[in-house]
Formats: structure tokens, sequence, C-alpha cells
């Protein structure tokens, strides 16, 4: 009598079960269960720290940056004394934003120095819930920078509060990275160069320069 081998493999959840008729030969059988699905994606939302104003007054001012800010890949900046509002109107802003449009991610950064500016990108990371986030070694400013570049993550708006200091976008993303030489690699990793410039995104920055 000649053997027969017979292999059959099934994977899905309409695949229960394996039905065979007469066979006098060996038969092998693979069953795999339903593959792995990825997380859903987050829905956008804000880290705005602060609630809204009810007493907010509109001077005129919210629609010059409604203006500037819906320009594809735009930057704008809120410059005056300390004092005079800038952070009001960015938070205001911020807010009808999404209520115009609940699809924009919000996102509102210190950045007064390196350190505080650096934490905003944290608090990015874990607010898209971007994986590999919290694996040692892992330059989040970096993985930030390339989900803010994805334009299938959605439009995105960066609020740079308090960005008074120009160095501190001149400082490194991750500043202990050294090169094979041992020299700080400070140049590569600007953080200016992780603010993308990207047809999704929009940066609004309140300076007092």
């Amino acid at each position: 009598m000649t053997t027969v081998n017979a292999a059959s493999t099934f994977s899905g959840h309409s695949n229960s079960g394996f039905q065979l008729g007469s066979n006098a030969g060996q038969v092998h059988v693979i069953f795999f269960g339903p593959s792995e699905t990825p997380p859903p994606r987050p829905k956008p939302s804000s880290t705005v720290p602060f609630p809204r104003d009810p007493d907010f007054v509109d001077r005129g001012i919210l629609d010059k940056i409604r203006q500037e800010c819906s320009e594809p890949a735009s930057r704008a900046a809120l410059v005056g004394l300390g004092g005079v509002g800038k952070s009001q109107l960015a938070i205001e802003y911020s807010y009808q934003v999404r209520q115009d449009d609940p699809l924009t991610w919000v996102f509102w950064i210190y950045a007064g120095n390196a350190a505080r500016l650096r934490e905003g990108y944290r608090t990015i990371a874990d607010q898209v819930k971007l994986p590999r986030r919290d694996e040692a070694g892992t330059d989040v400013v970096r993985l930030v920078d390339g989900w803010l570049r994805d334009e299938t993550n959605g439009r995105w708006i960066i609020i740079l509060n308090n960005l008074d200091d120009p160095a501190v976008l001149a400082s490194p993303g991750q500043p202990n990275l050294t090169t094979d030489a041992g020299n700080s690699a400070l140049d590569a990793l600007a953080l200016s160069s992780l603010l993308p410039q990207t047809q999704n995104g929009s940066i609004l920055a309140t300076s007092r320069n």
C-alpha cells in the first residue's frame, strides 16, 4: 500500500476543526491561532495643562494667529514683554483648535530650558502611546520627531511656551550621546532640527525676544 502524506494549514477565526475522509497515509496538520492585532491608535487630544479662561477677551489677535497657523508647515510666534498675555492667547487658541477640529492633536511644551523641552517631547510620546518609548536607550526626542513627520498620524499643532532663549533650540535632543571619538554629537541632535516642518503640522511659539 502506498503511503500518502498530506499537510494542511489553517489560520483565522473560522477554522475551528479539521475533517478528513478515508486515508491510509500520514496526515500533518498545523493550526495557527488568530494573528495579534496592533493596539488601536489613540484619539487626538490635547496636552495643554491649563483650563480655558471663561473671561478671555479676544482683541482680534486670534484671527491673525489662526490665519498664520492654518498654512501647512507654518511657524508663528507671539512676541512681547512678560505679562502682556501671550500665554493666555496661546491657551485660548489651543482650545479653539480642538473645538473647531477634534481630530487635531495639540501639544503644549514649556520651552524655557532644554530639559523642559525634552520633557515635553516625553509627554507627547506618552500621549500618542509610541512603542519603545520606555525602552532603555531610546532617543525619545527622535522617536517623537519621526511620529510628527508621519502624515498618517493626522494634523498636529505644537505650542512652545516661553521660548525666550534661542540657545535652547541649539541644545542636544539626547545630551549624553557621544560620537565614536568621544565628542559630544550636539550638531546632529540639535532640538531645532527635531521640530519638523511638515504639511500636517504647525508650530506656535511665545517669546519675549
